[in-house]
């Protein structure tokens, strides 16, 4: 099963809330609930020390008059850690989005196993690729908000790019169509591939806590691996000294179109490099079904 067909089901199984698989897997509250209440109350106490400090400045405005400002002082220490934190929150949505992609899937298979249903549930007549990427749905329909940002978000990086080719001396109205559509494509995969990961990293592990921390760093790998391989094949293709490091952090893989003085050059590579990335997602799913019916 490629691409088209894993993210079909994934629609499928995301907009069928009674179908009898999404519908049980629903009832049952995810396995990091349990860590919402610590969150909650470390937001909580945040926002109230936040809230102190804003009193405890005007107060000293009023009472204290000095050349600095207390207020000043307090708004020059908060903003610039407001704007790092923002800042990383957009850096995770449109560079690393496939870390928490990974993590969607990792307690699926793990909470199965956990309340021994899971070799009762492959006896069903219910084919195994099915349960694997219903489960898998429901662990994305779980992260919507997240996964709306960061679909949005990839206009950046794809304008970046469109705007490099169109500056390229042989760029045309048909290479930029050529290069939108293999973006999308990249991306597609890239979203299949952080999904099985994922899965993998639940149908491997024996607890959560352990299938959470290899997701984690399985979908760190993916981007690593993707990363190294763009700058390697974009070394080969016009030198380590002209190499624009930020295109290929934020754009990846399709930055090959636009490494070059000849786009369809890199076009092509980009081409190759895409259906061996196709192979990669039909071969691990393979795989994973495989030793899902031993």
């Amino acid at each position: 099963m490629g691409t088209y067909q894993i993210l079909l089901q994934l629609w499928k199984y995301a907009n069928s809330p009674r179908h009898p698989l999404v519908r049980f897997e629903l009832r049952r509250p995810p396995m990091w609930a349990g860590y919402m209440g610590p969150l909650r109350r470390a937001y909580g106490w945040t926002v109230r020390i936040a809230i102190g400090l804003l009193i405890v400045a005007v107060l000293m405005e009023l009472v204290i008059h000095s050349r600095v400002s207390f207020m000043l002082g307090m708004l020059m220490l908060m903003l610039p850690l407001a704007g790092v934190g923002l800042l990383a929150m957009v850096g995770l949505s449109m560079i690393g989005w496939q870390i928490p992609l990974a993590l969607a899937g990792s307690a699926m298979i793990v909470y199965e196993r956990s309340a021994r249903t899971w070799d009762i549930l492959l006896t069903t007549p219910i084919p195994h690729s099915d349960i694997l990427l219903a489960k898998l749905a429901v662990g994305l329909s779980r992260m919507q908000t997240f996964i709306t940002l960061s679909t949005l978000l990839q206009a950046i990086p794809l304008l970046s790019l469109l705007g490099t080719v169109n500056r390229a001396p042989n760029g045309s109205f048909w290479l930029t169509l050529a290069i939108s559509v293999l973006f999308v494509i990249d991306r597609a995969q890239q979203f299949a591939l952080a999904g099985l990961l994922g899965l993998l990293a639940s149908l491997l592990a024996d607890t959560w806590s352990v299938a959470a921390v290899g997701a984690i760093a399985l979908g760190a790998v993916l981007w690593l691996a993707r990363t190294v391989i763009t700058f390697g094949l974009t070394a080969a293709l016009i030198g380590e000294q002209a190499i624009d490091i930020g295109q290929i952090v934020v754009i990846g893989l399709p930055a090959l179109a636009g490494a070059t003085r000849y786009p369809w050059v890199g076009t092509l590579m980009l081409l190759a490099t895409l259906i061996a990335q196709e192979w990669i997602v039909r071969r691990l799913f393979a795989w994973m079904l495989g030793r899902v019916s031993r």
